[in-house]
């Protein structure tokens, strides 16, 4: 499949809408998105894995339009993106923040105090179901956007929302293996 991937990725040719899948899972992710008005395309998914046990798959989604370069230039593109999470297996509300905090210190040091702990109040309210969907959004001018389950918070500002991405595409993501993934067609 990565094949297929890379020789449609070279030929210029548009992706099938469907064709975003995730080795190792059935998760198929579309390759174009519509948010805002703008046309988001993918920039990568993967799978998160811990101790050899499928925790979510993830894909990257950024406007069309946008100029950056590389994974952090992405992270810090004020332009229209998406993280989409789908859980493979059921996780606590305590692990999700508590990975997340984590993740999230390991790139971004200090600053963020209130909607950080915002963000990890919200993910430990309640356990993370395995199919669950949990998307990240951010539009330019706009809080970064959360939604899992039908509930909705919104944090913080461009900042917030650059440090947030950080956690996949920073020096120290929460998974260089997925870092790879995500980046795979920036």
């Amino acid at each position: 499949m990565r094949f297929v991937l890379a020789l449609f990725a070279l030929s210029g040719l548009a992706l099938p809408a469907h064709a975003l899948s995730v080795d190792d899972t059935k998760v198929n992710y579309a390759n174009t998105l519509k948010v805002a008005g703008k046309t988001l395309r993918a920039t990568g998914a993967g799978l998160r894995e811990k101790a050899w046990v499928n925790v979510y798959t993830i894909a990257s989604y950024v406007d069309a339009d946008a100029k950056f370069k590389g994974g952090a230039g992405l992270a810090k593109a004020d332009a229209v993106k998406v993280l989409h999470l789908i859980m493979q297996r059921d996780v606590s509300g305590e692990k999700m923040a508590n990975a997340t905090k984590e993740a999230f210190r390991k790139n971004t040091r200090s600053g963020y105090t209130a909607e950080l702990g915002k963000l990890v109040s919200w993910l430990k309210a309640s356990e993370a179901k395995e199919g669950e969907h949990i998307k990240f959004t951010y539009i330019p001018g706009q809080p970064l956007e959360c939604k899992r389950s039908g509930k909705t918070i919104k944090l913080g500002d461009a900042g917030f929302a650059t440090a947030f991405w950080l956690i996949y595409f920073g020096s120290s993501p929460a998974d260089s293996d997925v870092k790879k993934a995500l980046s795979r067609w920036l």
